[in-house]
């Protein structure tokens, strides 16, 4: 018979969660001397927290840019957090008939500070930020908007003479967020994947907008093109 030296409860005693769970005053009863002082001793060696630190990592962390009619990128720390934690349970919603294995573009929304998976019935308002996410297998992404008066701009890159943006396969993320304006009408937001350039990824945009008015037409296109996926969003009047 072997004889253990780790301290086993037997349930007599109240555990070290409980203890804790006493010193801030969510359970009643006593806390012995030697917990507290084991307390205090695990709080004075924690590092000072660097205020200085977390500012300058919140301003580069911010990419603004200038964009016409109030549209911007922001890197949204609220919703990078919550977005990472929804990622791990809910992937992009894909469309009905894409190819098996083509790249997916999903989307969710920063509302009045409360974030939301992006659906098909979702209406979105002057203000709100979209950060995007993608699914499936692809190196690079053009990210391109085209809002109500059918005026198109490249999103990501930040240029439309930057090359294609590269994707990050272990984040499922774009960096940064879209800040609606007040442009009446819907806001269309295309993917290409895996572009030659961002002229020719836009060349391609453009043209499949002339030809396909409608949004059923747009999204036929977008779902028969295998590197190119599309997401219409509605605005509230």
């Amino acid at each position: 018979m072997t004889s253990s030296f780790l301290p086993i409860n037997d349930g007599d005693r109240p555990s070290a969660l409980d203890l804790d769970r006493r010193l801030m005053g969510e359970l009643d009863g006593p806390v012995p001397d030697a917990h507290r002082a084991a307390t205090d001793t695990a709080k004075a060696e924690l590092p000072p927290l660097d205020i200085a630190a977390l500012r300058h990592r919140a301003n580069v962390s911010h990419r603004p840019v200038r964009r016409p009619r109030g549209w911007m990128f922001a890197g949204l720390g609220s919703i990078g957090i919550l977005a990472a934690a929804a990622l791990l349970f809910v992937p992009p919603e894909p469309a009905s008939t894409r190819t098996k294995g083509a790249p997916q573009l999903g989307w969710m929304v920063l509302h009045d500070g409360v974030v939301d998976m992006g659906n098909a019935d979702r209406t979105v308002e002057a203000g709100d930020h979209i950060q995007f996410t993608w699914a499936g297998t692809a190196d690079t992404i053009v990210l391109i908007g085209i809002d109500g008066h059918g005026e198109p701009t490249v999103l990501w890159p930040e240029s439309p003479d930057a090359p294609p943006v590269v994707l990050d396969p272990d984040s499922g993320l774009l960096q940064g967020s879209v800040r609606l304006d007040d442009a009446p009408g819907p806001e269309r937001f295309f993917a290409v994947f895996d572009a030659r350039s961002v002229p020719d990824a836009t060349a391609r945009v453009m043209d499949a907008f002339h030809h396909h008015h409608s949004r059923a037409a747009l999204y036929d296109w977008a779902d028969d093109t295998p590197d190119i996926d599309l997401v219409i969003l509605d605005k509230s009047p």
